[in-house]
């Protein structure tokens, strides 16, 4: 398989990501390549960013005769050479440029694939991935290669408890009601009093009113209750006719 330009200067600036992919114990200098023109853009790629260091290291190692580095760069990484495939890689261009986000370079990485029949490319660049619906036969099957970094979830924080809900405010007690359910009360036991058995419903009607404005003293949301119950059946005789 080839390794990109991005991948190289991922690794040189010491990018978790890029070490990860290069590393991979599956890969071994067999079967893992670049390219002079692919080191030459890496290069480019590190000098625009003020990264001279970085990309000494990359010309030692692939371009230049001091072999310092001892990484996984030199142990498993070969370059292989692009002269033989630079007009297929010309012709890619002319035929596709419009067609997929190569540039020169990107094409001259396809036909050094498809003249050493490699079909794996260690990039982040999803363009790789596109080659094969240009359907030209030049092309080589090639996948794209590339093991993001394992996203570490954030240690979660110890939960805030929750707010216990504010209850209801309640109504105030209407002692205006006591007073008047006791008055009708009184009413009441007089009507007993003073008035004969055959003013039943007087008594009864005296003691209904009572209870009731007591009631709405001692407890307002029942009262509330009943007055909506019986709003709703009055409403209801009315509909009816």
């Amino acid at each position: 398989m080839i390794v990109n330009w991005d991948v190289l200067v991922g690794y040189v600036c010491k990018d978790d990501e890029a070490i990860t992919n290069i590393a991979l114990p599956t890969r071994t200098i067999k079967d893992t390549f670049t390219t002079d023109f692919i080191v030459a853009r890496a290069v480019r790629e590190l000098m625009s960013r003020g990264k001279t260091p970085e990309a000494q290291v990359l010309v030692n190692v692939f371009l230049g005769s001091k072999k310092k580095d001892s990484s996984e760069l030199t142990r498993k990484v070969r370059t292989l050479p692009v002269a033989g495939n630079i007009e297929i890689a010309r012709q890619l261009f002319l035929d596709h440029s419009m067609d997929i986000g190569f540039d020169l370079t990107d094409w001259t990485t396809a036909a050094v694939m498809r003249r050493h029949k490699i079909e794996a490319i260690i990039t982040k660049d999803e363009n790789f991935t596109r080659v094969q619906l240009l359907g030209d036969e030049r092309l080589p099957k090639m996948s794209r290669i590339y093991e993001p970094k394992k996203e570490t979830s954030a240690p979660t924080s110890p939960s805030t408890p929750a707010t216990p809900a504010m209850p209801a405010p309640e109504r105030g007690r209407n002692k205006a009601a006591l007073i008047v359910g006791l008055m009708f009360l009184g009413l009441f036991f007089a009507a007993l009093i003073w008035l004969p058995g055959v003013y039943f419903l007087i008594h009864l009607g005296l003691l209904v009113i009572g209870a009731f404005f007591i009631l709405d003293y001692v407890d307002p949301e029942r009262i509330e209750t009943v007055a909506q119950a019986i709003g709703n059946l009055k409403r209801a005789g009315k509909s009816a006719d």
